[in-house]
């Protein structure tokens, strides 16, 4: 949570920084960081705040503030996902929802780029011949089929499809072709 308190509604935030602060924090139990006063409406709005009250730039909404205590959910990459104006509760159950929502939405984001990062470091690791292997094995082809393209033996395949599956922490091919389908070019799985 981060606080921007602003003059621009009826005069209400006359103070100085350290005032404000020290009213907001006795008068509604803000703890959270408070910015020093800035503009958020009109021409002299701050940058942030013309970004954030302009669809065109943010994507998401034109909604401006139009009193103090107007609230914008914003995810970890910084895209504006609402706007709740002063009447919403910063308890309410539908802005709660809301945070709720984003935070399991970032955490699920930040778990699949953790997991695409650590197969493409195996897949980094690979020799030559288990990449060719988990290729035709992403592609559908049965060990059979497999050891004849290559030109080996079929228990050979068996053991590099064993070894890629140890390494990438996966127990049965449909994982395995699940996991590192999207890191093969020209697959579409």
């Amino acid at each position: 949570v981060l606080g921007f308190p602003a003059n621009n509604f009826g005069g209400q935030e006359p103070g100085s920084d350290a005032q404000i602060a020290a009213f907001c924090e006795k008068n509604f139990g803000v703890t959270f960081p408070l910015f020093s006063k800035i503009s958020v409406a009109g021409a002299d709005a701050a940058p942030l705040f013309r970004y954030l009250g302009s669809k065109a730039q943010n994507g998401r909404t034109d909604e401006k503030p139009n009193w103090n205590f107007c609230k914008y959910l914003i995810d970890e990459q910084g895209h504006v996902l609402a706007f709740y104006p002063s009447r919403v509760s910063p308890m309410s159950p539908e802005l709660l929802a809301a945070i709720q929502e984003a935070l399991a939405t970032d955490r699920q984001r930040r778990s699949t780029q953790v997991e695409r990062d650590r197969i493409a470091g195996c897949l980094a690791d690979l020799t030559e011949r288990e990449r060719q292997v988990l290729e035709q094995v992403v592609a559908g082809r049965l060990n059979k089929q497999i050891a004849a393209d290559l030109g080996t033996a079929e228990k050979t395949i068996k053991f590099h499809r064993g070894n890629l599956m140890r390494k990438l922490g996966v127990r049965s091919v449909a994982e395995l072709v699940r996991l590192a389908g999207h890191a093969i070019p020209g697959s579409d799985r």
